[in-house]
């Protein structure tokens, strides 16, 4: 799950680093117009988070976690294509939801790995684990972005990080991580 979520973490970490370079580059967006598109983008991550929670409860946040994933694969390529503001907007609006349910149901999950009495050991390897994604995804978008000379090709780098952690996550067995946590089936 930790190697799962280092590398769909890098992506979501790279998503917040590259949007204003991408949103100033590709679409001329001006200062004023890239805060209010990260306004934009953390009013619906924090409505992502708390609405996606029935969602997660459902399907189980394996399940739950892979929707999001899927989802923000699409938005990167849409982001490859955007043509106008109005529409960079909806994708950070989007984007914002994706990521504010992919992150809670990720902590959902690492919730119900931990063993009883060892939360805070799994929780700091989980923050640790943050730290350090956000390093091969900014590396890949400047290295596309430098080698073809476009900002629209390296954003697909991002979603082949998150395609890469959803591939991984299928190998997460939901069942037998909250056994061995003794929180039973």
């Amino acid at each position: 799950y930790f190697v799962a979520y280092f590398l769909y973490n890098d992506a979501v970490n790279t998503v917040f680093v590259f949007a204003a370079i991408f949103a100033s580059q590709v679409l001329q967006f001006s200062a004023q117009e890239i805060v209010m598109f990260f306004i934009v983008m953390q009013v619906s991550s924090a409505a992502g988070a708390w609405g996606f929670g029935a969602v997660t409860d459902r399907l189980g946040p394996v399940r739950a976690i892979s929707a999001t994933l899927l989802v923000l694969i699409a938005i990167t390529v849409w982001a490859a294509r955007v043509q106008s503001a109005s529409e960079f907007y909806a994708i950070g609006l989007v984007t914002g939801a994706m990521l504010g349910a992919n992150q809670a149901s990720s902590r959902t999950l690492l919730a119900q790995f931990a063993p009883a009495g060892r939360g805070a050991e799994f929780f700091g390897l989980f923050s640790l684990t943050s730290k350090f994604a956000a390093t091969l995804g900014p590396l890949l978008y400047g290295e596309i972005a430098t080698a073809t000379g476009s900002h629209r090709a390296a954003v697909l780098s991002i979603g082949g990080l998150f395609l890469a952690g959803l591939v991984l996550l299928q190998r997460v067995d939901e069942v037998k991580g909250r056994q061995e946590a003794g929180g039973g089936p």
